[in-house]
Order: C-alpha cells, then structure tokens, then sequence
C-alpha cells in the first residue's frame, strides 16, 4: 500500500521498469509480500506488443491468477512438419498451449498487479542509474529522481537500461510475425511449427479466435535473414492465402543470466536479461519466472546486498535455458533426423506429457529417462483449466 509520502520523498523497496510479463511478475510478487514497488513503463496499458501468443502450460503454472478471461484458444494437438513436407500431429487430451493476443494478455496482468498494490508512473524514459552502498538513485529524463532499495530491469530485448547500466548483450534471435483474418483463408489449421522452413529455426501457425498468427523463427538472422515473401509462401501453403496483416519483426534476447558489472542491487530480468530460450525462442514463461526469482531474492535480501542471491534464486532457469541452446545446436544441426526421432514414440508422447505437463526442457529430459509406453499426460495444476 501506499504510505502517502510523495513519491520523490520516499525510497521505493524496489523499482521495476518495464511492465510486461517479468516485471509484472517481479512487482506482483513483491506488493503481495508487503513491499513498496514502483513499476515505470514508457507506455499506457493496453499496448501493441509483437509476439505469437502462445502462453504454455509451464507459464500458467507459474502465474498467480487465472487468465481465463484472455484466453482466445486452447490447443491440445501440435502439429509438427519438416519444411513443407512431413507433417504430422501429435494429440493428447490435457491442453498443450493456451492461446493469447499479447497486448490483452500483458494489459490483463498490468491491472492484476497494479490491483496487489505496485503503484504505476508512466515516464518518457530514464536518463541515469547510480548504485550506492545502501540504495540506487534514478533519474528520469524528464529530470525528477526516485530513490530504491533495488532496481529491476524488465524492459525488453533492446532494453535501453540495459545499455544504461553497462551489462553484457545478450544473443539476439528474430521472429517475423503477421495476423491472417479467419475470413480470408481458404484452410484451416492446428497449432503447428514447421521446422526447417527457415534455417535454424521453423514457421508456425497459432489459431487465435477471429485470425490466425502467422510467422518465422530464426536463431541466427545474420545467415537466414526472414524475408516476407518467404512468410507470404508459407501462408498460402498453410492457410490458402498471402494477405498478411499487421506484419513486423522482432528481436528474441537470449543468453540468460546476462549481469550489470559489480551489481548488489541492479539486476536483469525477462528479455533484458536474455531469459528467453532458443530452440523455439520461447520467452513468457522464462520472464515470468525470471521475475518471480528476482522477488524471492530481493525479498530474503531485506534491503542488503543481494548479487549472490540473486543468481542464485536464477539458477535452475540459467542452466534450462542454456541447455536449450544446446539442444537447439543438436536438433537444428541434424533436422531431418531430428524430425523423425520426434516421431518414436517415446520421444513423442515425452514431448506431449511435458507440454501437458509444465516440464521444463530438464524435466523433460528426466522424464524421458524414466519413460513408459503408454503413460497418461502428467496432470497440470494451471488455474487456467
């Protein structure tokens, strides 16, 4: 709650900025603990934001709130081709996948946590960042100041307080995206990544209630650049027509656990902190819980430096998504392999269980090792169902 000191006059417990899915995660988190939170953000809620829309089931499991009411479709099916051949379907009778717009998703969880207590103010951007012993000064650029125990950086890939802040850049994939109004499309389709359609990477169609969203992935766009006539073929061949609406590309961070040097209270989150991973270039997940770990951590911290915990609270996530990066160097580097081991059954209803399931790409891997034919998808505890 607010202590009704100005805002100006008052050192915040933490400051968030950025208010997407980490930061909105981050601050949720902290205000239902007790703290005084200021999110900052550039923009008024809701907002354009590029992205498929899929939210999975490990992401609703980490969410605090149903987000029913935002949900446009649920998958339990995945379609998976190898380029614009070899396409099969895989099913299960859990959902794999809740789909979203993501500017009625973000703008759903921006009134949930302004609704915890996290106080919101609008800026034009942050002009300085000082780190001392006992807080963190920072200076908007419109030149007012606020004082905070901690400051969080969850303002997206390009994140310019990232750069503000001197921390490590992160690797930076690409996806190139369109919607497709339902009317216009002579076929119909599933929830489906193509893989192989770009290098390193895949095409995908994700159904939304009025129009599908159509796109490309790349984890490396300095040698497979996304053009789009290559979107344009994809979607005649996926949906039976090239009108493309809304179409705009967009950076994916990844590289997690990027650092501000000799940091106690200025850390990364989210895509600032390259959280999302590579092999499908997934990131909501990740920058929710990559804020959720920042929470914990600044809140243990009580106000003392807080480096080590905070790497620590990270860890697991660090090591996931950096074993993404290798599973994704194995599994583009040999894709028509690849695509048929995806096909075996015990790799196939793995897969389905762990999107059922909520598995990380870890627990998965565990899993596997533990595999039995025939096994039911592992139940889900996503308020969403």
């Amino acid at each position: 709650m607010d202590s009704g000191v100005p805002w100006q006059m008052k050192t915040w417990d933490v400051i968030v900025v950025g208010a997407g899915p980490a930061g909105c995660a981050a601050a949720y988190d902290l205000a239902a603990a007790g703290a005084q939170v200021l999110l900052l953000d550039k923009a008024q809620f809701p907002r354009p934001k590029l992205c498929a829309g899929g939210v999975t089931i490990k992401a609703l499991n980490r969410l605090r709130y149903s987000i029913a009411p935002v949900v446009q479709e649920t998958s339990r099916s995945i379609g998976v081709g190898l380029g614009y051949s070899r396409r099969v379907a895989f099913s299960t009778n859990a959902p794999v996948c809740a789909l979203v717009v993501r500017a009625e998703f973000d703008a759903f969880c921006f009134e949930k946590t302004l609704a915890k207590g996290a106080q919101f103010l609008q800026i034009g951007g942050i002009q300085a960042v000082k780190e001392g012993a006992d807080d963190v000064l920072v200076t908007l650029s419109n030149g007012s100041t606020h004082h905070t125990r901690y400051l969080l950086a969850a303002d997206g890939a390009h994140s310019p307080l990232r750069k503000l802040l001197g921390a490590d850049k992160p690797h930076m994939a690409v996806g190139l995206e369109a919607l497709v109004p339902r009317q216009l499309c002579k076929k119909d389709e599933i929830f489906r990544f193509d893989f192989g359609v770009i290098g390193q990477g895949y095409a995908w169609v994700f159904p939304k209630r009025d129009h599908f969203n159509v796109g490309l992935y790349t984890r490396d766009a300095d040698r497979f650049p996304l053009e789009k006539s290559a979107l344009r073929e994809y979607t005649r061949f996926s949906l039976g027509t090239e009108t493309l609406e809304d179409l705009r590309g967009f950076p994916i961070a990844t590289g997690a656990g990027l650092r501000v040097p000799n940091a106690e209270r200025c850390f990364l989150i989210g895509d600032a902190g390259g959280y999302a991973e590579q092999l499908l270039g997934e990131g909501i997940h990740n920058a929710i819980a990559s804020g959720q770990n920042a929470a914990s951590a600044l809140l243990a911290s009580k106000g003392a430096p807080a480096s080590h915990a905070f790497f620590e609270a990270q860890g697991s996530l660090i090591r996931d998504a950096r074993r993404c990066t290798l599973a994704a160097n194995v599994f583009y580097g040999m894709l028509p392999v690849s695509h048929f081991l995806l096909q075996a059954p015990p790799l196939r209803e793995a897969l389905m269980q762990g999107f059922a399931g909520g598995r990380t790409l870890s627990q998965c891997v565990k899993a596997l090792l533990k595999f039995q034919p025939g096994c039911p998808p592992c139940q889900t505890n996503t308020p969403l169902l």
